[in-house]
């Protein structure tokens, strides 16, 4: 179920930006937590952190990580996106971007919704979902 959203929800950006040429490179990150019965079903895209609270015996809080960020900080992920053609460097700051050409806005996420033209550099809209049992 949580795939066929992203698919549902990338294929609405695509075809919105297909009608506006000012829409080709953007893009959205998006996590996803959905609680059934006793199970948490997390679904991540890009950037965005789920992070679960949870009550210790000694009356503390515990947080707990339930995705990770798709970032070149990955290997896999910037190999993916260097494999493509992607042209990946620091600019302004401390953080790797990869660039369509020159003149573009770089990315740091390495998958999100839309993006299209970013697409042929690598850029993955496949969640990552994890299963956690709540009790």
């Amino acid at each position: 179920f949580l795939k066929e959203s992203f698919v549902g929800a990338e294929n609405k950006i695509l075809e919105l930006q297909s009608s506006a040429q000012n829409l080709k490179t953007s893009g959205t990150c998006c996590c996803i937590a959905l609680i059934r019965r006793n199970r948490c079903f997390i679904a991540n895209l890009g950037n965005s952190r789920a992070v679960l609270c949870r009550e210790t015996l000694v009356n503390d809080c515990q947080a707990i990580e339930l995705s990770r960020d798709h970032s070149l900080k990955n290997k896999y992920e910037k190999r993916r996106i260097v494999k493509k053609g992607g042209k990946v460097r620091k600019q302004g700051g401390p953080v790797d971007r990869f660039w369509v050409d020159e003149s573009g806005p770089g990315l740091t996420a390495t998958r999100a919704l839309g993006g299209n033209e970013y697409k042929q550099l690598g850029l993955s809209d496949e969640p990552d979902i994890e299963v956690l049992d709540l009790i």
